[in-house]
């Protein structure tokens, strides 16, 4: 018998869930959306997916001028820049959570994420500016893959 704790992804559903909320308060001055672009998709093609994986999360921001205060305050909440991403995306702050907390906010250009046989990380995070390529990608991967699982062709 399934029950809501041990249905695939109740996990992952529960962690999301209540680390959205707590991000919805955190950032409740700056109008944006919170969507999981990580395990949710992979448990559509894999029911029985019900993985401790990094959250992967995804904040659109509607107001792009508010990405330097948002950074500001994911960074004393415990998220470190990854500021090599930005070469590649520089419209986009890319995050990790680590576990256990390291000294630093930052990992500047270069400078690798600690080894993964030593820090566990728990959260991946993407903040964009709400409606760029990026946003568009990820939430056009999603509807793929819920309708490719579904069995619909519209």
């Amino acid at each position: 018998m399934e029950t809501s704790s041990n249905k695939p992804g109740a996990y992952h559903d529960a962690t999301y869930s209540s680390e959205k909320l707590r991000l919805e308060k955190l950032l409740s001055a700056y109008p944006h959306c919170i969507v999981d672009i990580g395990q949710a998709a992979k448990r559509e093609v894999t029911p029985a997916f019900n993985s401790k994986e990094p959250l992967n999360i995804m904040i659109g921001l509607e107001e792009p001028g508010d990405l330097p205060r948002v950074c500001e305050i994911l960074q004393k909440d415990g998220f470190v820049r990854v500021k090599d991403h930005e070469k590649v995306f520089p419209d986009q702050r890319y995050f990790v959570r680590l576990k256990p907390r390291q000294a630093y906010t930052e990992l500047e250009p270069g400078q690798p994420l600690p080894s993964p046989e030593r820090i566990k990380q728990t959260h991946h995070m993407h903040v964009v500016p709400l409606g760029c390529r990026f946003w568009q990608h990820h939430i056009g991967l999603h509807k793929n893959v819920r309708r490719s699982t579904s069995g619909s062709s519209s």
